[in-house]
């Protein structure tokens, strides 16, 4: 493995921001460290760049520890939410500036300075005032900064969260792609799942300081492993069960289930996994309460215990009032999941 975080943690005074972490990071894989405000995850990457020294744990790379290694020998590159641009400097200074650092000759700068900005899209800014451009220019001119030196492991904190909704998604994209072209070794940090998700080959759910699951995003969606990470990423279905021999017992019915050991659980209802009609075994009927269009998806609200489901938008939906009569396969639909 390129990175190896092992047992780390960090205290401020009384309080644990970062408990006991291990994960690992292979070579041009990009993970994503996502939580809430205040769980650790920019804490953690502090403490791997070198800004924040752990009170316990060992950090790896490429097998050597990195606990006596000052930040700028790291050969890692940092990109924050604020961008920190040299406002004093203009567009190829503010990219020149890690170049400098390393001693470059005025002919490898020129050349890779042009290179990274044509890289970001930026290819006639070089002579811009920074502070004359927009939030998306200046986040590009960050990012051009942060790849220009070559770095070993790329460490974005936040970097599209001041950036408005539509313009957050077409840079996703397209930060997306140039990670993709360089294959660039990232840690990204957000609190955003959809970031999260259409961006990186494995997540890393913290909350108040600890992992609390890893995997893709796909395993992550599909096999939540707690009430905390299912509510974290959307799925708000969640109901208090009981488990007896080959059952599980539920508000909303009894529903077979595949090798549990017997007692209280939580089930988790799948709201990709029910559709309207009658076509599957198990038969819900209720009333809508709410109704509200999310684009593609229209999110329904159902009477019977609070069951939010969201359908195609081209599907013919009852209105608020109306009755609405959904099926499901339970093997399919429900999900036994652990308490938190």
């Amino acid at each position: 493995m390129t990175l190896i975080v092992s047992e780390l943690s960090k205290s401020f005074e009384d309080k644990k921001a970062v408990n006991n972490v291990s994960f690992e990071l292979s070579q041009g894989e990009i993970v994503a460290l996502l939580g809430p405000s205040g769980c650790g995850k920019s804490t953690l990457l502090n403490m791997i760049a070198g800004l924040e020294k752990a009170d316990a744990g060992i950090i790896k790379w490429h097998g050597n520890d990195l606990a006596d290694i000052e930040v700028h020998k790291r050969n890692f590159g940092l990109m924050f939410q604020d961008f920190a641009l040299f406002p004093h400097k203009n567009v190829f200074h503010n990219v020149a500036f890690g170049l400098k650092m390393q001693d470059k000759n005025e002919i490898e700068i020129k050349t890779r300075v042009r290179e990274v900005i044509n890289l970001v899209g930026l290819s006639d800014f070089e002579t811009r005032d920074v502070n004359s451009l927009s939030g998306g220019e200046q986040q590009r001119v960050a990012l051009a900064r942060a790849l220009a030196p070559k770095p070993e492991l790329l460490m974005l904190d936040e970097p599209l969260g001041s950036l408005d909704r539509a313009l957050r998604q077409r840079l996703l994209e397209e930060l997306k792609s140039i990670l993709r072209e360089t294959q660039q070794t990232t840690l990204y940090v957000t609190h955003d799942q959809e970031e999260a998700f259409a961006l990186a080959d494995k997540i890393i759910i913290m909350d108040r300081g600890n992992i609390i699951q890893i995997g893709s995003p796909n395993q992550i969606y599909r096999q939540p492993a707690s009430v905390f990470v299912a509510n974290f990423i959307g799925l708000s279905n969640i109901l208090d069960g009981k488990i007896k021999g080959s059952e599980v017992e539920t508000l909303l019915g009894t529903f077979p289930i595949q090798n549990r050991s017997p007692g209280d659980v939580k089930v988790l209802l799948r709201p990709d996994r029910v559709v309207i009609g009658e076509s599957l075994p198990f038969k819900l009927s209720g009333q809508v309460i709410d109704k509200s269009f999310r684009g593609e998806n229209t999110r329904i609200r159902i009477e019977s215990q609070g069951l939010m489901l969201d359908f195609s938008s081209f599907e013919d939906l009852p209105n608020v009032g109306e009755q609405i009569q959904i099926s499901l396969d339970p093997f399919e639909a429900f999900q036994i999941m652990r308490k938190d």
